[in-house]
């Protein structure tokens, strides 16, 4: 996992950072509207450079050596591959930003800002994916060299959670040999700061469905689709949750009919 969060890190510092985001470059230069387009655009190329840099390094670590190493290896390629389709697209529109006065270039750049943060955000936490097999997550909260790239994504939360904790529908812990509505199958965090703006329902289903969709298939040990049970999920309502700071997402495995469930379903075929 060192390399892996070494790699993470060079990317974060060089194509990821407030710092360097667009909408600092239309306030930071002085010059015509032609050049301040020039500027972003050279900056969006510098960052899908860095994150091919960032892909290739990924892919000569190799596959991870856990027994579903070559699906956990893919979900997390696709997630780096999520965030050059994010920026490839921020690229293709700053190239036909509208120049003909600052008023204009304004609101465009903002607009395209604003979309590739929510894309950034909806991508969410990259080590997401990793996070779902217990060998690798293990390994992430160790490695020291991990701990920049989960400080990004560190949120206040609120459930105390954790993997395999049984739960009834308002998140309250239960012993798993009783009824109950869902099971824990990852806790991870959506990647947003303290101060970002609530993304939006659609938002946080899209990042919900496509992480827990992946942590039910490493948990349970079959495909949804292979399966009687299905996912379930938690995350921050949009008033006191989300503006104190909670960032916190809770996958489960529940019955498909809303049925409680009885006992375990980690590693079962279902």
């Amino acid at each position: 996992m060192r390399q892996v969060c070494a790699a993470l890190n060079t990317w974060d510092a060089k194509a990821n950072t407030d710092d360097t985001s667009p909408a600092k470059v239309l306030k930071a230069n002085k010059k015509s509207m032609k050049s301040t387009r020039q500027a972003v655009v050279t900056l969006l190329a510098s960052d899908l450079k860095a994150t091919d840099t960032l892909i290739a390094a990924t892919k000569a670590i190799g596959t991870p050596r856990v027994p579903n190493g070559q699906e956990v290896g893919t979900g997390y390629l696709q997630t780096l591959g999520d965030a050059r389709d994010a920026l490839s697209a921020a690229h293709s529109a700053a190239e036909r930003l509208p120049i003909a006065n600052k008023t204009v270039l304004t609101a465009a750049l903002t607009t395209m800002d604003d979309n590739l943060g929510g894309q950034f955000q909806a991508i969410g936490d990259p080590l997401s994916v990793l996070n779902t097999d217990q060998t690798l997550a293990s390994a992430i909260q160790a490695d020291p060299g991990c701990a920049t790239v989960l400080d990004f994504f560190k949120s206040s939360t609120t459930s105390g959670l954790k993997v395999g904790d049984c739960v009834t529908t308002d998140e309250s812990k239960v012993d798993c040999a009783t009824p109950h509505d869902g099971e824990v199958t990852l806790v991870t965090s959506y990647g947003a700061d303290s101060t970002a703006p609530y993304p939006g329902n659609d938002a946080l289903n899209a990042f919900a469905d496509k992480t827990c969709n992946a942590a039910f298939t490493q948990y349970v040990g079959v495909p949804i689709d292979q399966s009687t049970h299905t996912y379930g999920y938690y995350y921050p309502n949009p008033g006191t949750d989300w503006n104190g700071g909670d960032r916190e997402v809770v996958c489960t495995v529940t019955n498909e009919d809303n049925t409680p469930l009885t006992g375990s379903l980690k590693a079962q075929t279902s």
